[in-house]
């Protein structure tokens, strides 16, 4: 088993498909819908590992708002990194008021090397703040 998790969120999962492939080579990686029912059991499993959480394009409907808020509300967002697939989920995020204490965005297409840099950056930066 790998020592970091990969939480991806998304409606396109064939669209991420090259971006999931690249994480999985050295990640456990879980796709989750945006739909609560289905999302938050995965989610809850891997609140308490190192892990790392990739929104991608935001669908319009209430569980969105569900699914982020209930990552606020249990604290993940002020601990976890959070990655996006674009800017325009970026700056979903930001305009439904919330935010992460780091996030980046994933350019797209996917590059291996960049995808590979900016997800090992970003867990860096929750390693180096766990050390506190």
């Amino acid at each position: 088993m790998k020592d970091e998790s990969v939480v991806v969120f998304s409606e396109n999962k064939q669209d991420l498909k090259p971006l999931i492939n690249l994480l999985e080579q050295n990640y456990d990686v879980v796709i989750c819908s945006y739909n609560s029912s289905d999302s938050w059991s995965s989610v809850d499993l891997h609140s308490n590992k190192n892990a790392l959480y990739i929104f991608d394009e935001f669908p319009e409907d209430k569980d969105v708002v569900w699914v982020i808020s209930k990552l606020v509300e249990d604290g993940v967002l002020s601990t976890t990194p959070v990655l996006f697939t674009c800017f325009d989920a970026m700056y979903d995020f930001e305009r439904m008021g919330y935010s992460a204490f780091a996030y980046d965005v994933l350019p797209h297409p996917f590059d291996y090397d960049i995808a590979q840099r900016r997800v090992e950056n970003i867990s860096e930066i929750k390693s180096a703040r766990s050390f506190r």
